[in-house]
């Protein structure tokens, strides 16, 4: 698996570290993914609320998804990204937390709403 030692999360994201250095995640789609989300979280937020921006393009370029997905991926992360922020923990969150937490939601979807429309993770 390729080991990625770019990505700096902070201490607490052992897991998403693992996770993008696993044997199961050599293809590299979740490291690029990873990367893009962290180095854009801030665009990708603002973009997220509107529904539509050229970095979330971007991130679906780099997860390969087909055109005719693209909308409904994007609704759902919007939908599960502005229930996050509402939760009280989210507000205290810093900006690396933040983007984690907005990588997990894109990979959760795409692992189980969108595998089949998508081919990078």
């Amino acid at each position: 698996g390729a080991i990625i030692s770019n990505i700096i999360w902070d201490l607490g994201t052992t897991a998403l570290t693992s996770k993008v250095s696993s044997p199961e995640s050599c293809e590299g789609g979740a490291a690029m993914t990873a990367m893009f989300i962290n180095e854009s979280y801030d665009k990708l937020a603002e973009e997220t609320a509107s529904g539509k921006g050229e970095h979330i393009t971007a991130m679906m370029d780099i997860l390969q998804c087909d055109a005719s997905s693209r909308n409904e991926f994007v609704t759902v992360i919007r939908a599960d990204f502005s229930t996050a922020l509402a939760k009280d923990e989210t507000a205290s969150m810093d900006r690396t937390a933040r983007a984690e937490q907005y990588f997990n939601i894109v990979d959760n979807h795409f692992k189980t709403d969108f595998k089949s429309h998508c081919n990078a993770i």
